[in-house]
């Protein structure tokens, strides 16, 4: 598994291909400088200068025998990548270091969650459902997740299709991010296989 980061920089939308710059043709100059920091990051991790285009569900396109995730924050891009031997699906995601209010805590915090900083509880909880909606889990609100924290290893219980998420939270010094991962070992559950991210006013499915 390969793990890296790059700041935004909108210097990258001139390297980006015809194709790629094509997803964002409408987009506004922050959201392209975030698109196109993002496909530079998965060219290298990648090795690759192919356009990497997107899915149907709005996650790059990942080349055969590969699996991933990327996602942003203000500041940089960060991406994870590995191979489809080992993993059956990876997570990622990041937030940047904020005070949070009570309406925040109540929308991500269960009564059964550790009394941990809330921001950092849903960035496990979006990194655990990426990975797990590439199996088919259903679109769900952070309420529904129940996390374990020891450490810096979580365990994220996702409902229909049950399932237990292994990840890891790590602090920046300016971000919370996670990575979670279900091992290629794991066989993928039965259920509707439907995308989107578990709080829309937070956070966005990879691009």
């Amino acid at each position: 598994m390969k793990i890296s980061a790059l700041p935004i920089d909108k210097a990258h939308v001139a390297g980006l291909h015809a194709e790629e710059l094509a997803l964002v043709a409408t987009a506004r100059d922050q959201r392209l400088a975030e698109f196109a920091s993002g496909r530079a990051l998965l060219h290298q991790l990648l090795g690759t200068d192919m356009p990497i285009m997107r899915a149907s569900n709005g996650a790059p396109a990942w080349p055969e025998g590969v699996v991933g995730s990327l996602a942003h924050d203000r500041l940089q891009a960060v991406a994870v990548v590995g191979s489809a031997d080992e993993y059956r699906a990876i997570g990622i995601d990041i937030e940047p270091h904020a005070e949070a209010n009570d309406e925040l805590r109540e929308s991500v915090l269960r009564g059964d969650d550790p009394d941990i900083d809330p921001i950092a509880a849903f960035v496990m909880k979006e990194a655990a459902y990426k990975a797990w909606s590439d199996l088919g889990g259903e679109i769900v609100g952070p309420l529904e997740v129940r996390l374990h924290v020891e450490g810096g290893a979580f365990t994220a219980e996702m409902p229909t299709p049950e399932m237990i998420v292994h990840g890891t939270l790590t602090n920046t010094g300016e971000s919370w991010m996670a990575i979670a991962t279900v091992p290629a070992s794991v066989s993928a559950p039965a259920g509707r296989r439907t995308h989107g991210p578990i709080l829309t006013a937070h956070s966005r499915l990879d691009d």
